[in-house]
């Protein structure tokens, strides 16, 4: 009996053994799902800088910093990653939803830098609705670091999920520990989500002590130093704009009185001047170029024009993209340099009647125009353009017929429609606004059959100098389409004034490859180099203009504003003294750079404490506040 116990006994306590074996081997299983989900951040954050790889500035010098903007990163994507697993109460969920959005965002910002050397903000969302025109405009490229990154990340997914799967300990619902978990979990992504995108002390203070900068106007030079997650996120508390300090009633009134309404008429003759106006798509010198030839300058027309009338740089906000952004300065007078970095105005912004150059000429008995020769929904023009006076605007379905030269509609057309609605407007002056589409990127691939201009240069690859053969031909195309229009309205009696800007320098080459290899850019930055924002402008009348004094260097709203003293208008709102006084001081006002009133290059300190402030009563009220410019009458 007592041998039958102790084999019995001997029996359960090796089934015992066994079962605790059981249990250690399907813990240590657990643990190594547990263990990568812990882990995963750093995974997940090594894969969004592989997905930039091209884009990265870590030298021996920057590497300690690079490391703790790297654990930053970790931080704020591991809060993400544990919260959408807590509110799922399911950790392979939280993997999926979390890792989806951050590598989405991160292949999508390296791809934008390869097309546009700027990387994805949230602003960008507001033409979620227009990407499907947008990608006509360019070749997307499928590089090989992103297929590196997404082929890493589909590695990275398929472990943790047969992980989780084939591993993991399964454990009943518990609504306490559920509760508990989300709580904590909520906690520490709300912490992380407010302190990198919206607390103002620790991105403007802390973060630069680990040369992590977030800057208003450089995103393609954070993007460099400080990776995608701290380039895109920190943006998000700028895309409200901010009641500026010392906003009031009162502050309007004394400002009112200050800069009350004065005759900008300077001429004699009352005959009211019609105006057209053009913002010319990509318009720029390449005989600016060094390690550049070329069979005739392309732009020797306007060139000449230029020794008699005015002609100069003109500086825009915009580099390669957002055409809207110069559009909207010389059309308002309003800087977006006291507004968020990339944002697009008319879709943000102009959501209620504001002065404009259409309103101010339409409150002069002119009839208001604008023409593009593209879609006019895009950028949200077709609802922007009347809340500021226009009394049309015209797209490309709009028009008649219209004549292609190579992938968009041509300039020469453009100018054709110009003229033929200046000779419909019979009952009141024209101020005609157009926008050209011609020379509009994608310059990758050849879209004309034959070239006015031979380009050879012995610095570029093949694929570059082809680029800019594309874009000098477009440049010849202007100057045709603008002489022509000269030759039309000079034999004309009405007198006519026409103001011709460039919106932004093309981007040419992969990463500004053109520009870097020709020496014009240097570095990476176009920031760093103010030239990448000099754009041509050309003033020309029919009458005699010689006793303004336009500067050889100015920005977008100085021509507005010329345009409108040009014009010999009388009846203008109370803010333009502000704005002329304003531009005849500082004739650019940019994020990138400041003009004297000479035009000539100064530092940003030449523009007063108390000037700024003005400036960003004035605007803040012109778009958001209720005290608008816009009388009862007007909107109506």
């Amino acid at each position: 009996m007592p041998q039958t116990l102790t084999a019995e006994k001997t029996a359960a306590e090796n089934k015992n053994t066994t079962a605790e074996i059981l249990v250690k081997t399907g813990r240590k299983k657990a643990d190594f799902e547990k263990i990568y989900f812990f882990l995963s951040p750093f995974i997940t954050v090594l894969i969004l800088h592989i997905l930039q790889l091209p884009y990265h500035h870590i030298t021996k010098e920057t590497f300690v910093f690079f490391t703790a903007k790297v654990l930053l990163s970790c931080v704020f994507f591991g809060s993400a990653l544990f919260f959408f697993a807590s509110l799922f109460s399911n950790r392979l969920i939280g993997f999926y939803v979390s890792n989806f959005v951050f590598v989405f965002l991160a292949a999508a910002s390296s791809v934008m830098m390869s097309i546009t050397n700027s990387p994805l903000l949230p602003i960008d969302f507001v033409m979620a609705s227009q990407l499907g025109k947008i990608s006509g405009f360019v070749k997307l490229p499928i590089k090989p670091y992103l297929s590196l990154g997404i082929t890493l990340f589909a590695l990275h997914a398929i472990i943790y999920t047969s992980a989780f799967l084939y591993l993991r300990r399964k454990k009943k619902f518990n609504i306490k520990r559920y509760f508990r978990s989300l709580v904590l979990a909520s906690v520490f992504f709300s912490a992380m989500f407010h302190l990198v995108c919206y607390d103002k002390y620790f991105k403007y203070t802390i973060l630069p002590k680990i040369d992590c900068k977030i800057s208003g106007f450089d995103s393609a030079n954070n993007y460099f130093s400080n990776g995608f997650i701290l380039t895109f996120f920190p943006r998000i508390g700028e895309l409200t704009v901010e009641k500026p300090d010392g906003y009031s009633k009162e502050t309007l009134a004394n400002l009112a009185d200050t800069y009350a309404v004065m005759d900008v008429n300077a001429a004699k003759d009352k005959t009211k001047v019609n105006v057209i106006a053009i913002q010319c798509e990509s318009w720029w010198d390449p005989t600016k170029l060094e390690n550049v030839t070329m069979s005739e300058d392309p732009m020797k027309n306007i060139r000449a024009l230029g020794e008699k009338y005015y002609f100069g740089d003109m500086v825009s906000p915009s580099f390669g993209c957002n055409t809207c952004i110069p559009e909207f300065e010389y059309l308002t007078f309003l800087s977006t340099n006291l507004l968020p970095e990339g944002g697009y105005p008319y879709s943000q912004y102009v959501r209620k009647p504001i002065y404009s150059l259409a309103r101010i000429f339409k409150d002069n008995g002119y009839n208001a125009l604008a023409i593009h020769t593209y879609d006019k929904n895009f950028y949200n023009r077709s609802k922007a353009y009347p809340l500021m006076g226009f009394d049309r605007l015209l797209g490309y379905t709009d028009l008649e017929n219209p004549v292609k030269k190579g992938t968009y509609i041509s300039d020469m057309y453009l100018s054709e429609q110009i003229i033929e609605k200046y000779e419909q407007s019979i009952d009141k002056p024209l101020f005609l606004y157009a926008v050209s589409m011609q020379n509009h990127g994608n310059y990758l691939v050849p879209r004309y059959g034959s070239y006015d201009v031979e380009v050879n240069s012995d610095a570029l690859s093949a694929e570059d100098l082809s680029g800019l053969r594309e874009a000098v031909q477009g440049i010849y195309d202007i100057d045709k389409a603008f002489m022509h229009l000269v030759d039309y309205f000079k034999k004309q009696k009405e007198p006519v004034l026409i103001v011709m800007y460039g919106d932004h320098l093309p981007f040419l080459g992969i990463n500004s490859s053109t520009f870097k290899s020709l020496g014009f850019m240097k570095g990476d930055s176009t920031e760093q180099n103010p030239n990448m924002y000099e754009t041509p402008y050309i003033v020309w009348a029919n009458f005699d203009i010689s006793q303004f004094d336009l500067k050889k260097r100015v920005g977008p709203q100085y021509l507005g504003v010329n345009t409108v003293k040009m014009a010999n208008l009388k009846n203008v709102p109370w803010h333009f003294s502000f704005f002329d006084e304003f531009y005849t001081k500082h004739t650019v006002y940019q994020h990138t750079s400041v003009c004297d009133e000479n035009g000539d290059y100064a530092p940003y300190e030449s523009i007063t404490d108390e000037e700024i402030a003005n400036y960003k009563i004035l605007q803040y009220n012109c778009l958001f506040g209720k005290e608008n410019f816009v009388s009862d009458k007007s909107e109506k």
